[in-house]
């Protein structure tokens, strides 16, 4: 292998790129972020230790939205530990406790 190109070749690195901007943006404080080539997702951890895995091919914003919804709607939603925004449709979360 010469390139890289061959890991993205669902997502260009240029749109991974702009997405990995977005998880910085949304969060603040620090977080680890893994990328699983091949099946397009993101691992994220957030500083509360919080693992969120993201659809890369998805809408990034919709899939972040879901998080804000749970916080202000789920009342245990400090019990949980684990999210999957992108694994089922637009309005599902898989979640861990």
């Amino acid at each position: 292998m010469t390139t890289l190109d061959g890991l993205f070749f669902r997502i260009s690195p240029v749109v991974l790129l702009d997405q990995l901007m977005v998880f910085d943006a949304y969060f603040k404080k620090p977080y680890s972020v893994v990328y699983f080539p091949g099946v397009e997702k993101t691992q994220i951890t957030a500083a509360d230790g919080k693992v969120l895995y993201i659809n890369n091919l998805g809408d990034i914003e919709l899939q972040l939205g879901k998080i804000d919804t749970l916080k202000q709607y789920y009342a245990d939603f400090d019990g949980l530990w684990q999210f999957d925004l992108g694994s089922s449709d637009a309005y599902t979360v898989i979640v861990k406790k």
